[in-house]
């Protein structure tokens, strides 16, 4: 059983989004953007926000009742980025809309 071509080119779509070699996908620069952001929380306002910001992200993929957790998400960010309101912001974008306008 050898799937490891076809792993290989899931792999490359989902990095450039059906797009050529050089192409990364939009889905892959959001990741990196939010890669960067985090970066600089940790960077910026230090290990512990950066630890409890990403533990509240990573509680989006275990729990089936989205928008509530994407709210919490948004109070933690709130809550461990208010000093820093330009990461707030920027972080702030990556949530869904309707998220936003709470």
């Amino acid at each position: 059983k050898n799937s490891g071509p076809v792993n290989n080119r899931i792999r490359t779509w989902f990095r450039t989004g059906g797009g050529g070699d050089d192409a990364v996908g939009a889905t892959q620069q959001r990741r990196n953007k939010v890669c960067v952001l985090l970066t600089q929380v940790k960077e910026k306002v230090g290990e512990d926000a950066y630890v409890k910001l990403a533990s509240s992200i990573k509680a989006c993929n275990t729990v089936n009742n989205t928008d509530n957790v994407l709210s919490d998400v948004q109070n933690t960010a709130k809550e461990v980025l208010k000093s820093h309101p330009d990461l707030l912001k920027e972080f702030t974008m990556f949530l869904p809309a309707s998220v936003r306008s709470n």
